[in-house]
Order: C-alpha cells, then sequence, then structure tokens
C-alpha cells in the first residue's frame, strides 16, 4: 500500500502536504468490525518515501492485533507541483536533501520495482519471544571466565 504513493507523485511531479492511512474488516464480518483511520499533516510538501511511510506507520498504533483486515490504503492529499515554492534549507531533513526519492525511483526504473525499497520500514515488531541461557553450554574454548579450574588435593 505504500510502494504506491511515492511512485506516483513522482510520476506526476507532484508533492502531498497530507496523508491519511484506513485500514477496514470485511463488511460481512460484524462480530469483529473495526475501521481505524489516521490523518496526518507532513512538516513539509514532500514525495519521499520516508516521509510518507513515516506517516502511514501511525495507523499501525489504532490497528487490533488478531483482527483480520480485508483491505487498508492511504491517501494523500494538499498536492502541490513539485518545486513550486522552495523551502528554506532549515526545513529539509538530511535524507530529503539528498534526493532519496528519486534515486530509488531510478534504481526501480532500471532494474525492476522489487530489487529495492523500504522493506518493513520498522512495521513489524521483534520476536515475541526470548532465548533461555539457563542451559546453555559452557564456552570454554572461546571465554577466559569459563575456563575450567581443576584443583589437586
Amino acid at each position: 500500500m505504500f510502494r504506491q504513493a511515492s511512485p506516483r507523485l513522482h510520476r506526476h511531479s507532484q508533492e502531498a502536504k497530507v496523508l491519511s492511512a484506513w485500514a477496514m474488516t470485511s463488511r460481512f464480518n460484524q462480530d469483529q468490525a473495526h475501521y481505524p483511520s489516521i490523518a496526518v499533516t507532513l512538516s513539509g510538501y514532500s514525495a519521499d518515501p520516508v516521509v510518507l511511510t513515516k506517516a502511514a506507520k501511525q495507523l499501525s498504533a489504532k490497528i487490533h492485533p488478531g483482527t483480520r483486515y480485508a483491505r487498508a490504503g492511504i491517501v494523500v492529499t494538499g498536492l502541490r507541483p513539485v518545486a513550486a515554492q522552495p523551502m528554506f534549507d532549515e526545513f529539509v531533513s538530511p535524507h530529503e536533501a539528498k534526493n532519496l526519492g528519486s534515486l530509488l525511483e531510478e534504481i526501480k526504473h532500471a532494474h525492476g520495482p522489487e530489487v529495492i525499497g523500504l522493506g518493513a520500514a520498522g512495521l513489524r515488531e521483534g520476536p515475541g519471544w526470548q532465548m533461555r541461557r539457563n542451559m546453555m553450554s559452557p564456552r570454554y574454548t572461546t571465554h577466559w571466565n569459563e575456563l575450567l579450574t581443576v584443583y589437586a588435593k
């Protein structure tokens, strides 16, 4: 869902000011009906995939774990042509100054859409488990503090 907004904005030479993200369960599942949505006003006009993904990520706080959503999407509004009004340098973030969005688009155009992207971009949490270390084997050969000491009587 996030992968299409930035390329479309770049294709049409547009930048967005407001991003709305939403999700919905099936209308036939009245037992678990849930329709979270969020509208985020960006700090400046942008078509950068990093900025749009960070804004859309705010929807994840409203999503209920275990709920089966049927559809999700984003809508960008407040559009204007690229470079319609220059921004002050103080308001440009470091990755925007490097034109990361246009670089990603060039790579995708040259090598295919699945070659590079933002990945999970922090949307996934880490594993819900931790390794148990109480039954771990000793590390005699790699750690001095675990080396066996032998005493003679």
